[in-house]
C-alpha cells in the first residue's frame, strides 16, 4: 500500500520475515518514506534496502481506538451457543487463512500442543480451528481433516459459521504457534476480547507482549520450507516450541479447573 501525503509518497508495507523480498526495491524507489505496523518489520525493511534514502519508521495499527469488546460469562456462554460449543468446556482457539500461508500460520503446531496438553481424551476440553479459506489450499486442507476427523475435540469453522467476534468471545485461550507476523492482528483482537493468548513471541512488537494475559512462547529459527512458495527457500522463521506451549496450556487449565496435571 501507498500513502501520497504533504511529505511525499509513503509505502505501508507489512512483511513476515527478517528480510522482504528484494524485488521490492523497485517499489522503494516509488517511495519517500516507508511505515510498517511493527519495529519488526521496520528493521526487516532497513536490513534489505541499506541504500534507501528516506525514512523509514513503525506505525502500529490504532488497534485500541475501537477495541472489539471484553467478554463478560453471560457473552461467553451465549457466544458458544451460538457456535455450537459446549458451555461449559475449556475452548482453546486458533484462526487462519490458507491465504495468509499455511505454513506460517501453523495450525498443525497448535494442534500438537494441544494434543501433547491432553493426551487424554475428555469432553469439557476442545480446539476450535477457524479457518474461512480451507478449500483454497488442498494440501493444508488434507492436513487438516486428516487431524480434525480423528479427535472429536477438534472443531473446525468457517466464517459463516463462526463469525470472528463469536469465536474470540467463545475462548478460554487463544493459541498462535506462528512462525512470523508482521503484526500480531488476531492476537491483539483475542486479548481485547478477554481470552489468555499463547503465542510465538518471536516477531511480536512489544506492544503486543506488554499486554495483559499474553503468554509468550520461545523458538528457534529454521530455513523456510513453505509449499504454497510465498517465502524464498533461502529465508529464515521461528520455529516454536510446541512442548513449551503445551506445558502453558496444562497450566492454564488447571488454574481454570483447579486441578493439577501430571507432566507428560
Amino acid at each position: 500500500q501507498a500513502l501520497v501525503l504533504e511529505c511525499g509518497v509513503v509505502g505501508y508495507w507489512a512483511w513476515e520475515l527478517e528480510r522482504v523480498p528484494q524485488t521490492w526495491r523497485a517499489d522503494a524507489d516509488l517511495c519517500d518514506e516507508i511505515w510498517g505496523p511493527s519495529q519488526f518489520v521496520a528493521a526487516a525493511v532497513r536490513a534489505s534496502l541499506p541504500d534507501f534514502a528516506g525514512t523509514i519508521r513503525a506505525a502500529p495499527h490504532p488497534v485500541d481506538l475501537d477495541p472489539f469488546p471484553a467478554a463478560d460469562s453471560a457473552m461467553k456462554q451465549a457466544a458458544r451457543r451460538r457456535l455450537g460449543l459446549a458451555e461449559d468446556a475449556f475452548i482453546v482457539g486458533c484462526a487462519f487463512t490458507m491465504a495468509s500461508n499455511f505454513a506460517r500460520k501453523n495450525p498443525l503446531a497448535a494442534i500438537d500442543a494441544f494434543q501433547r496438553a491432553f493426551p487424554d481424551r475428555t469432553d469439557n476440553i476442545m480446539l476450535a480451528l477457524r479457518c474461512p479459506d480451507t478449500r483454497d489450499y488442498p494440501g493444508g486442507n488434507t492436513a487438516l481433516l486428516a487431524r480434525t476427523e480423528s479427535d472429536p475435540r477438534l472443531r473446525l469453522l468457517d466464517r459463516a459459521g463462526a463469525p470472528i467476534a463469536d469465536f474470540y468471545h467463545a475462548l478460554d485461550v487463544f493459541l498462535s504457534l506462528h512462525r512470523g507476523e508482521g503484526y500480531g492482528l488476531q492476537i491483539v483482537e483475542a486479548l481485547q476480547a478477554g481470552a489468555v493468548a499463547v503465542a510465538t513471541r518471536w516477531s511480536l512488537g512489544v506492544e503486543i507482549a506488554a499486554r495483559a494475559r499474553f503468554l509468550g512462547i520461545s523458538s528457534h529459527m529454521v530455513a523456510v520450507d513453505d509449499p504454497q512458495r510465498a517465502y524464498a527457500a533461502d529465508a529464515r522463521w521461528a520455529e516454536p516450541d510446541s512442548a513449551e506451549a503445551a506445558q502453558v496450556l496444562r497450566t492454564l487449565w488447571a488454574k481454570a479447573t483447579d486441578f493439577k496435571f501430571a507432566s507428560v
